[in-house]
């Protein structure tokens, strides 16, 4: 089945703290993973064939624009660029994954489009398959969001499904619930990985900061619509957040395996068929 038209925002205003030490001067979404920038082979990835991309717009730090702009323009072909735009989040709009979208509400060119996919520029393994799997899985939902199994979802966003709706809990809201509450055996995480309508994307405006983190949080749409659908097709390795140089090794480590088997598959496949004989 074929996809529907999309524009994609991808978050990429983030400090990066814990990768200034090794990568200095670098955007945390510019760092290298296999040599080439993060945010770089999330573009890659929104080139295939399978998601029909109209327009892709960047959320970044105001001083770090034309860095970004050079960067990719090494990277990526002058026609892909030309779907690319840039929108900055100031200081004054506040922190958090709301905050970025809440810059890109505010500029002229949001609501050009009906659907809107939220992207992290930090989580570069995500697959084109899983995306496009993701936008059929409820096509007339106001709202899907991805989500992932985890064996151990400590310190992650736990997604609670109440009927037809859904509330993602963060971790200090799990550890004040009673002992014996079912949220706390729940195992299904949020990857920070949403589809909505324009509509949706309009009133993220209207989110303010929590009193606790002081960061503005998107999974605050979760209670705007009746219209939620989560998919939960997504594997640990496509949403790893890269946001220390610890989690960029295991990054590098999962594209070494999966070069390696690339490699080996189809010797594999010519032993199996030679056995047979």
């Amino acid at each position: 089945m074929s996809s529907y038209p999309i524009h994609v925002v991808i978050l990429a205003a983030g400090r990066g703290e814990r990768m200034r030490a090794a990568f200095p001067g670098i955007p945390k979404s510019l760092v290298p993973l296999d040599h080439t920038p993060m945010l770089v082979r999330l573009l890659r990835t929104l080139q295939s064939s399978l998601l029909e991309v109209n327009a892709i717009t960047i959320v970044v730090r105001p001083e770090e624009k034309d860095l970004f702009s050079r960067e990719l323009r090494r990277y990526m072909s002058s026609h892909f660029m030309q779907k690319v735009m840039f929108c900055v989040q100031e200081e004054q709009m506040g922190y958090g994954t709301a905050a970025g979208l809440q810059a890109f509400a505010s500029t002229t060119s949001a609501y050009h489009d009906d659907r809107y996919m939220i992207l992290n520029g930090d989580a570069p393994l995500v697959l084109a398959e899983t995306l496009h799997k993701m936008m059929m899985a409820a096509p007339n939902a106001d709202l899907v969001v991805g989500t992932v199994f985890m064996q151990d979802p400590s310190g992650y966003g736990r997604v609670v499904r109440m009927g037809g709706g859904i509330k993602i809990l963060e971790q200090k809201e799990i550890d004040a619930l009673p002992s014996n509450d079912p949220s706390r055996k729940v195992c299904e995480v949020n990857t920070g990985i949403y589809l909505m309508t324009k509509e949706l994307v309009q009133k993220t405006q209207k989110i303010e900061e929590c009193p606790v983190t002081r960061e503005k949080k998107l999974t605050d749409v979760c209670g705007w619509t009746e219209s939620a659908h989560v998919f939960s097709g997504f594997t640990e390795e496509e949403t790893l957040n890269i946001n220390s140089p610890l989690d960029r090794n295991y990054a590098e480590h999962i594209l070494f395996q999966k070069r390696t088997e690339a490699i080996h598959r189809p010797l594999y496949a010519l032993l199996a068929k030679d056995m047979r004989r």
